[in-house]
């Protein structure tokens, strides 16, 4: 949904800001007011080809701001998040200078042209710029269709969905696995790795060991000295044990006085036998110590393997591990493949019989969906002035079996087209072709008033659609603004009464003089100048109080008719 439009220094306009409301919205005013040129501000914040001759008179630069909430569109978010946004405001700011430079940004991040009008064609449709028309794009009819047909909820499209994944996957599996120099080389590596890690028989136990005795056989000297510093306080005279043995003498004398104090004896012999041990074991130690050439480079040559592995293979030991076992299996694989290959071919061709017959099913569904949807936008057009139109869903041919792998899709081997006649007895033409202006509006008017409730398009523009349209055509049109109104957004630059007597929100546009220049002008109107505006539109040159009643009666017949669809809209 469009939220707002900010415009600034483009053509008459110096500042303008536009807030736009749910349902029908409608931009009015006397010709020549600007209202294209709100349009075209709105076609360049959405990609389309920037044109210096629109920068105001005087300035240096033009700048468009549209922000949409899209809060509501799975995929437009789905579409988001693979573009680095997690937003549900969109947020489009487009510049354009003299100099022909200018800038795009994305809620603050500087994007690509391509990019935005990828973003744009999922989020609005305006019906006077082929460009941001979804349904002039052949890719998209068979969407449309299925959406009118209900062809999505179909148990065949749920299994052929899933058929395709497994299809993809069995295809993608097969070409990784398809014999080459590569891949014989790749197993060459693959022994040879695991020879190495496997005749290094490495062992965490075994690093912690090592860096032990490298730590040692440096340090031999200060072990040395440093131990015979401690075995000093230890023995000797005024060492420990000299000092805990006379304690214990002094001890046990007064324990003669008070037998209490016998334990703290007891406990002090106990520290004396465990100095004495202790000296024990560091003299052990010190006879033992020296430094052995062959030991340490022993060492050093296992501990600089186990870096180089490191180095190669994981940052731990255990990493190492990991990736040992990766390769044997991937060797296995690789080296079993010609059996792995002939059961992925078994599965590709049963995967292919199963995708032919669904899409085949799929197909007879559409085609017959398609009657009837053809059906519905005749009807629409005829209401709309346009009987003698032809219109038509075109199929490719359908496929041979043989022709699945080129041909299948997530949704079936179907290749479908919108062709349209707008003229009785002229050649039916792709919808691509369709002529433009009001018969064109028409004719989306026609297709949207029946896809409205599968369609994903939010935000609706429609200019040019009362050309050549007056009366009951007009009041067929208003009513499916009305219709569509519900479920979509539609914004509508009319000259007709009955269109504006419609909507929900109603705009003015104006031309006046301010500040010595010309200048545009946007108003908001109220229930009273709504009727007002209608009024005007019916072609009263003054307001007087029959063209008021007039108006303020189709604004009530109008009232009347949206809350007969959001009725419809409730009961469904």
């Amino acid at each position: 949904m469009l939220l707002s439009l900010d415009i600034k220094n483009v053509a008459l306009i110096t500042h303008l800001r536009i807030e736009f409301g749910r349902g029908l919205n409608t931009l009015s005013g006397e010709t020549g007011a600007g209202k294209s040129i709100i349009l075209d501000s709105l076609s360049f914040a959405l990609g389309s080809k920037g044109d210096k001759s629109l920068i105001r008179s005087g300035e240096a630069a033009m700048s468009v701001e549209a922000v949409f909430d899209v809060s509501g569109d799975a995929e437009t978010l789905k579409f988001l998040e693979g573009m680095g946004f997690e937003d549900n405001l969109v947020i489009i700011y487009r510049t354009l200078g003299t100099d022909g430079r200018g800038t795009i940004q994305l809620n603050g991040r500087t994007i690509t042209l391509s990019m935005l009008r990828d973003l744009a064609g999922r989020i609005i449709d305006i019906y006077s710029q082929a460009e941001h028309i979804s349904l002039l794009k052949p890719s998209t009819h068979l969407k449309f269709l299925d959406g009118y047909g209900g062809i999505g909820n179909l148990p065949q499209m749920a299994e052929l969905s899933k058929a395709y994944e497994q299809y993809r996957e069995a295809v993608r599996q097969l070409k990784e696995s398809a014999p080459s120099e590569d891949r014989d080389r790749l197993c060459e590596l693959y022994r040879f790795q695991i020879e190495e890690i496997e005749r290094a028989a490495l062992s965490e136990e075994e690093e912690a060991e090592l860096q032990r005795i490298q730590g040692r056989l440096n340090n031999v000297e200060r072990i040395s000295d440093e131990l015979k510093q401690a075995l000093g306080f230890l023995k000797g005279d005024g060492g420990i044990s000299s000092l805990i043995s006379a304690a214990k003498g002094i001890v046990y004398k007064c324990s003669r006085y008070d037998n209490s104090l016998a334990p703290i004896a007891e406990r002090l012999e106990s520290a004396a036998i465990e100095i004495e041990d202790i000296e024990a074991t560091v003299n052990d130690y010190l006879y033992n110590l020296e430094y052995d050439p062959a030991e340490a480079e022993r060492v050093e040559k296992r501990l600089d393997l186990i870096k180089n592995l490191k180095r190669k293979y994981g940052r731990t030991i255990s990493e190492i591990h990991g990736y040992l076992e990766k390769i044997k299996a991937e060797l296995d694989r690789i080296e079993n493949s010609r059996q792995y290959i002939e059961e992925l071919e078994g599965k590709k061709t049963l995967l292919e019989g199963r995708l032919y017959e669904l899409s085949a099913q799929l197909s007879q569904k559409r085609k017959e969906a398609a009657e009837r949807f053809k059906k519905e936008v005749l009807d629409n057009l005829s209401e709309l002035s346009m009987k003698g139109c032809s219109f038509e869903v075109c199929f490719d041919e359908f496929p041979s079996r043989g022709e699945v792998a080129k041909m299948i899709t997530s949704s079936g081997m179907d290749r479908a087209e919108f062709f349209i006649s707008t003229n009785k007895g002229e050649p039916l033409k792709p919808l691509a072709r369709i002529i433009s202006g009001g018969e064109m509006s028409r004719f989306m008017l026609a297709i949207k008033s029946i896809i409205s409730d599968t369609d994903d398009i939010d935000t609706l523009i429609f200019d040019e659609i009362d050309t050549g349209i007056s009366g009951d055509t007009a009041t067929a049109v208003a009513k499916k603004f009305a219709a569509i109104s519900q479920r979509h957004q539609i914004i509508a630059i009319t000259h007709l009464p009955q269109i504006a007597a419609m909507a929900d929100v109603s705009f003015l546009i104006e031309k006046r003089e301010a500040g010595g220049s010309t200048q545009t002008f946007i108003t908001k109107l109220s229930g009273g100048e709504k009727a007002s505006e209608v009024a005007r539109l019916i072609g009263a040159k003054d307001l007087s109080s029959h063209a008021l009643l007039h108006a303020r009666e189709m604004i009530a017949w109008s009232d009347s008719c949206k809350g007969q669809f959001r009725r419809k809209k409730g009961e469904a």
